[in-house]
């Protein structure tokens, strides 16, 4: 038994899970979430697993202290087809207080131009930076050693980053994947491979026809989560057709980078 729990990144816990946690907090119980992040199908209320949360017992959190107001306004966008606002356990974020700068979009006709654009600009923008920490993420494990090997050709002092060691990475270029950036943060995110063959394409392929709504939605936390690990800026990498993720993105909070 323990006086005191604190439960992170709780929208994604299942519920045999908590039923635990409940079990072994004595005094008090803390859970922290966002439903924004939620990447596991959850079908239980909180009462179910013994917690209650009305009235007095609860504390909502509403402030984002990380990223910028573009960057959050652009991320919330990706996740408005969820419809998460229907929720019972939906909280309205206030927008943080630093506006930043607009996100940036890389746009080419196909993948490999992307890519490669994608990498020339990390590397006009990124190889000169010393004391500040940039995450590239691809979709994919796979696509993170060719990702890695096109920065090395430009001279890019980057690194394939996972795990823990990515949890403590502070400066330099980190390589990594999609899954990889949630709950962590960075000065600057890249998002490589945002062309709907890759993303949602590839994930869909294996995926049942009536599970295909739910895994779309995952898609777009993933997406949220990555943009909204940057303090500073994100820059999205697209070829077309564009992934339909960013559908309801409006055009004038991006930037071209040409």
């Amino acid at each position: 038994m323990w006086d005191h729990v604190f439960v992170d990144e709780v929208q994604d816990f299942d519920k045999s899970w908590l039923i635990q946690v409940v079990q072994v907090a004595k005094s008090s119980l803390s859970l922290a979430g966002d439903l924004h992040q939620r990447i596991y199908k959850r079908n239980f209320s909180w009462r179910a697993v013994g917690i209650q949360i009305q009235g007095s017992r609860s504390r909502k959190l509403d402030n984002s202290f990380r990223t910028t107001r573009k960057i959050m306004k652009t991320a919330l966008q990706v996740m408005e087809p969820v419809k998460l606002v229907d929720h019972e356990d939906y909280i309205e974020p206030n927008m943080p207080r630093k506006e930043g700068e607009p996100i940036v979009i890389i746009e080419e006709s196909n993948a490999q131009m992307a890519f490669s654009r994608g990498y020339d600009y990390i590397a006009e923008k990124f190889r000169s930076l010393r004391s500040k920490s940039i995450a590239i993420a691809l979709p994919f494990n796979n696509q993170t050693y060719e990702a890695n090997r096109q920065l090395q050709r430009r001279n890019v002092n980057a690194q394939v980053v996972r795990g823990d060691d990515l949890g403590q990475f502070e400066q330099g270029v980190a390589v990594t994947t999609y899954h990889q950036l949630k709950g962590l943060e960075f000065d600057h995110v890249v998002l490589m491979g945002l062309g709907d063959d890759i993303i949602p394409g590839k994930f869909l392929d294996r995926v049942a026809e009536e599970d295909i709504e739910f895994e779309l939605n995952v898609l777009r936390s993933l997406v949220y989560v990555g943009m909204t690990r940057a303090k500073e800026t994100v820059t999205l990498v697209c070829h077309n057709p564009i992934s339909r993720l960013l559908s309801n993105i409006d055009r004038d909070l991006l930037v071209e980078w040409n």
